[in-house]
């Protein structure tokens, strides 16, 4: 037998090709949640922490094989889909929170004209607010808290017959 070709030695692998790995850090570090809630971001962020850390620490790992790399891609694409869903923008907040407020209020007629000039006021400044495109959370909460505080302060009118039977019982007390 001819061993003048044979060479003892280390047989090396196949490089570890970490390009969808890399792009798919780049593209979870990189995503902007500016228009998200604080806490719909919170949430989104905690859905893919441990994945990201276990992704990053495979990227710089000289000792990673490419099933590794492979199923930390597929891991952290996973879970940063779901945390996406967690995703609440700051204009869904302010609009469910304007329908929430018109869906608890009855019509106009069962309230006071001055209470009722109050919430049609803070109805409309979220409304137009919600319509600027533009809004940080802090302007769709200050809005919110408006708009729920003049809904609560909603006086309900009573009608004429009414009120002159109550001043009626109240005199012949």
């Amino acid at each position: 037998a001819n061993f003048d070709d044979f060479r003892v030695g280390q047989v090396s692998a196949a490089p570890v090709n970490k390009e969808v790995l890399n792009a798919l850090i780049s593209e979870v570090e990189g995503f902007d949640t500016s228009a998200y809630t604080a806490a719909s971001v919170s949430e989104y962020e905690a859905e893919f922490a441990e994945e990201l850390a276990a992704a990053k620490e495979l990227q710089s790992s000289e000792d990673a094989s490419q099933a590794d790399v492979d199923a930390a891609a597929e891991a952290l694409s996973a879970a940063f889909a779901s945390g996406k869903e967690k995703l609440v923008t700051i204009e869904s907040k302010l609009d469910d929170s304007i329908a929430d407020c018109i869906e608890d209020v009855m019509g106009q007629d069962a309230y006071t004209a001055e209470s009722w000039a109050v919430y049609e006021e803070k109805l409309a400044a979220a409304r137009a607010l919600l319509e600027s495109g533009d809004l940080t959370e802090e302007q769709a909460d200050a809005a919110i808290a408006e708009l729920q505080e003049a809904a609560a302060g909603l006086q309900t009118a009573g009608s004429k017959a009414e009120l002159a039977g109550l001043i009626d019982e109240i005199e012949s007390f």
